[in-house]
């Protein structure tokens, strides 16, 4: 009776270790399956925000400066409120206190009209018409982000930012004309004291004697001007060069705006930082260029 037994336990064994290696599979399978399906879930939720990244940013923009304004309006109408109080128990003049009751309406109306542009642009903004139904479509029509029918203060928000942008690339593009000319000026400033800009200090014509401590002076403190232009702060780096490479793709396509949410914030800053370094850089070669001729006369002036 005793090997019956035996055998049993033997058979018994393999099978629950087969049943253990099989649940544990399965766990396992499951474990992975639920990891990848939530990576999925969220790889597919972050690609779609993209679309409403530009959106949430400007509708709290739009509700930051639509608090100042309204909390400017309310004090304006507690001032006017008590002002026409004050006169109406002191017994002014009609005129005055009519007066005052019509600035007051009309602070109320400003500031139930910015309550309703607010409430607006919550409710209907811009690419509302324009949100993709599916992943496989992401690019929004042309001009779908701001529809001409539906004018509504985020829209108006939108269309007032790509104007600014376009302000600031042509104050830019203006800044570096004006450093043209300050180099331009320097040049002929130069060529008027007897000094070439552009010919080789060999060819250089010497002027009249001038003595070595006026050589010195000049040298010294044309030097200290040319250090002082140098500018930690004024360093543009590989964020910079990144937005100067996507400026214009930013104020035509709004895809781009959706790709580069930190482009519009950044915009600003780079347009600041290329123009102090254009005109540093162009200040500190034309001093460069005229301490040059300058020790170059000097030693012609020695030499005789």
């Amino acid at each position: 009776m005793g090997k019956p037994k035996v055998a049993g336990r033997r058979l018994y064994a393999p099978l629950i270790a087969i049943n253990i290696v099989i649940l544990a599979g399965a766990a396992l399978f499951l474990a992975s399956s639920d990891m990848s399906y939530k990576n999925r879930v969220k790889a597919e939720t972050l690609r779609d925000s993209k679309f409403l990244t530009t959106e949430w940013r400007l509708m709290k923009e739009l509700k930051e400066r639509t608090d100042r304004e309204l909390l400017d309006k309310d004090r304006e109408i507690a001032e006017l409120r008590s002002r026409y109080l004050s006169l109406k128990g002191s017994g002014s003049p009609t005129e005055l206190i009519a007066a005052i009751e019509k600035e007051m309406r009309k602070a109320e109306d400003e500031r139930e009209a910015l309550l309703t542009a607010r409430l607006e642009a919550t409710v209907n903004p811009p690419s509302a018409t324009s949100t993709p139904a599916s992943p496989a479509r992401r690019t929004p029509p042309a001009g779908s982000a701001l529809p001409a029918g539906k004018d509504t203060a985020l829209s108006a928000l939108l269309r007032e930012r790509i104007t600014g942008l376009e302000a600031a690339l042509l104050a830019s593009r203006e800044g570096a004309s004006a450093i043209e000319d300050e180099l331009e000026s320097l040049r002929r400033s130069a060529a008027f004291a007897g000094i070439p800009a552009t010919a080789p200090p060999q060819a250089a014509v010497a002027p009249g004697p001038i003595g070595d401590e006026a050589f010195t002076l000049i040298l010294d403190s044309l030097a200290r001007e040319r250090d002082a232009l140098d500018d930690p702060d004024a360093v543009l780096g590989i964020a910079d060069l990144k937005t100067r490479a996507l400026l214009r793709a930013i104020v035509r396509t709004p895809a781009i705006r959706a790709e580069y949410p930190e482009l519009l914030e950044s915009l600003d800053r780079y347009l600041a930082l290329a123009g102090r370094e254009e005109y540093l850089r162009g200040k500190r070669a034309a001093y460069d260029e005229l301490i040059g001729n300058l020790e170059a006369l000097k030693a012609k002036a020695e030499e005789k």
